[in-house]
Formats: C-alpha cells, structure tokens, sequence
C-alpha cells in the first residue's frame, strides 16, 4: 500500500505543478516549474534551480517520494509591445528589483512609471539601476522620450540617466522562487555578478516559457496516472475491509 500511496502523491505534485504552470501560460517573465527524480536532479545542469519535495509531506508521514521539483530557466519567447517601457534581456540575465523583503530577481520587464518618476515593476517595486533607483526627470515627460539600448543604459533625450543593474548567476540553484516572476537569492551571497553577453530590447517583453500543447499533454498523462492509483487504493481498501469483516467469520 505505501508504494500506491507514494506513487499517487508523486503524481499529485507533477499535476500541482502542472497545472501551476498552465495558470501562467500567459504570466510575463515566468518561468514553469517541472518534477523530476533526484537521481536525475542531483546531475542536473546549474541553470536548473533544484529544490527537495520533502516539504511536500505531511509531518511525520513515513512516505519517501523520490523526485524534486526545479526552475526551468530557459529563455521564453518575445513579443513586440511597442511601449518604451516593456524591456526583455536576451541572454542569461535577471532585473534587480527592490522589494519589502530586500533585492529580488525577474525576468518579467513589463515596468512603469510611478507619481513620483521612479521606474518601477506592476507590483510597484523599485527597479534597481547600477546608480540605485530610477528617475525619470520633470513632471511633463513623454515616454517617447525614454530609451534603452543594447547594454541597458537608459535615456531622457539624449541624456542618460542611468544603467539598468542586471546581474547573472553561475549557479541558479541559489535563486528560489518567491512569487510568480520574483526570485530570492540564497545563501551568504548578497548580489549576482554583472551579466555579461546580454542585450536589452526596448519594447519588447519577454512571454512565459510553458509551451502550452506539452504542459496540457502532460496534465492529461498525469491525471490518467493518478486515477489509476486511486482506482487500486480503493480496491485493496474493498479487499482489507472485505477480509476484516467476512475471513473467519462463523457461518
């Protein structure tokens, strides 16, 4: 029974994430969730970000699930916006944000002006610059007047303004996933490195990278696994109570 019991909870967390992922198809920046046995993660690929299910079980439970879960990295596709402040990084790369639990990562360049001029994500979080926070100057700025090259600098006209501050990680394992496109960074280390061999593209944003026919296929193998499960659980349940209640009983 605990090798039915472990199977049927290892496909209910492939079907949580799964299904997290399929949520977010259309999520700016995410990055999908995906489950795999230890054995293969603990080989994985540094751009890989693993983490152990152990947190998955129920406390005290004697059920060992052989599988954890990790980032998938890859870049997403990109689509053309047209708005001066939809930035995506083409390379290995991640905007600094300041947030109420300190510096944090995203993928997700959807960002905006706030009332006081500072750019800013959708959540309203500071996006960091290599000068610190962003400002744009003046009150009757037009956003065509905002642009962004190639490296990342940032103008007002044809003044600069700043740099945005875009930092890589040789181990992405150090980076937790703490919201839908936000990231934690781990560990003693306070910052990544400066990200090189990148290229920053003005109005454009960077989609999710689920590709929606393989998540939706999965979704329907792992339902069909799951049901098998329950449908042996619940015989051996029939078989045990049947056993119980009718083997040596007096006729």
């Amino acid at each position: 029974m605990e090798a039915l019991l472990t199977g049927a909870r290892i496909q209910e967390i492939k079907l949580e994430a799964i299904a997290n992922n399929i949520s977010n198809i259309n999520t700016s920046g995410f990055k999908e969730d995906k489950i795999f046995s230890i054995k293969k993660i603990e080989t994985s690929d540094k751009n890989d970000s693993a983490e152990s299910t152990g947190s998955y079980l129920k406390e005290n439970s004697t059920l060992t699930l052989p599988v954890s879960t990790y980032v998938n990295f890859s870049q997403g596709p990109m689509i053309e916006t047209g708005n001066p402040l939809d930035l995506a990084i083409e390379g290995k790369g991640f905007f600094s944000v300041m947030t109420p639990d300190g510096k944090q990562y995203t993928r997700n360049g959807n960002f905006t002006i706030n009332d006081e001029g500072i750019m800013v994500t959708q959540e309203g979080y500071t996006v960091m610059g290599t000068g610190g926070e962003i400002t744009i100057d003046g009150d009757n700025y037009s956003l065509e007047q905002i642009s962004v090259d190639d490296e990342g600098n940032i103008y007002q006209g044809d003044s600069q303004i700043d740099t945005l501050q875009i930092e890589s990680f040789d181990d992405l394992n150090s980076l937790k996933k703490v919201g839908k496109t936000l990231f934690a960074l781990t560990g003693t280390a306070s910052s990544g490195d400066i990200a090189e061999d990148i290229i920053v593209r003005q109005g454009l944003i960077e989609q999710s990278n689920v590709e929606t026919i393989r998540a939706m296929t999965e979704m329907i193998e792992v339902l069909r696994g799951y049901e098998a499960y329950q449908k042996l659980i619940k015989t051996i349940d029939q078989i045990d109570s049947k056993a119980v209640n009718e083997v040596g009983s007096i006729s």
